[in-house]
């Protein structure tokens, strides 16, 4: 039996592909860790991508969640309950998942056309992020006082607002971890 060798086109080739070898955003990051080369930068940013994807599926769960919630009292004092919908709590939700998508779509923006040089756009993902996260932690709050009806609801319901919290918080560390790394790491080398 022959074995086969097969070539896979990298761009520098006539007609080939140049979707890693000439990748800005790529390029920017490389004295960041993880960011050395064109691939580890591609997976960082899918990665990201994904886990945007996963915040914002979270946070819809979330919702409802909250907007499932039986109560056997149709106004409950200092909580707003109409019909079993706490309509503060499913606004507030519905905002969060607003700045996750608002995120996903600046990350987009900035790394394809940008390439992280257009603070306006950079402000607004910062923007998405801090205000997703402080969203998030209201709602830990609001979930802790909230007067459900079934136990079993709220320790999900608990459980999913933490998992979004801690979801929010690593996220934003993510993105400020490699944001200063490249600082310090600029300020060193030039």
């Amino acid at each position: 039996m022959k074995s086969a060798t097969y070539t896979l086109s990298t761009g520098k080739e006539a007609g080939g592909v140049k979707l890693f070898d000439e990748w800005k955003a790529g390029e920017n990051l490389t004295p960041v860790t993880g960011f050395k080369t064109a691939n580890e930068s591609c997976c960082i940013y899918l990665l990201s991508v994904l886990f945007s994807v996963a915040l914002i599926t979270l946070d819809s769960v979330f919702l409802v969640f909250m907007l499932n919630e039986d109560t056997h009292h149709s106004t409950v004092t200092g909580v707003s309950i109409e019909n079993g919908v706490n309509g503060w709590a499913a606004a507030m939700a519905s905002i969060m998942i607003g700045m996750d998508v608002l995120v996903l779509c600046t990350q987009a923006v900035d790394l394809y056309w940008f390439h992280f040089k257009w603070w306006p756009l950079t402000a607004s993902t910062w923007f998405g992020q801090l205000n997703g996260t402080g969203l998030s932690s209201a709602l830990l709050g609001m979930v802790l006082s909230y007067p459900f009806a079934n136990a079993d609801k709220r320790d999900t319901t608990l459980t999913i607002a933490m998992l979004s919290l801690a979801a929010h918080a690593i996220f934003i560390s993510s993105q400020f971890s490699v944001t200063l790394e490249y600082i310090m790491r600029r300020l060193t080398t030039d």
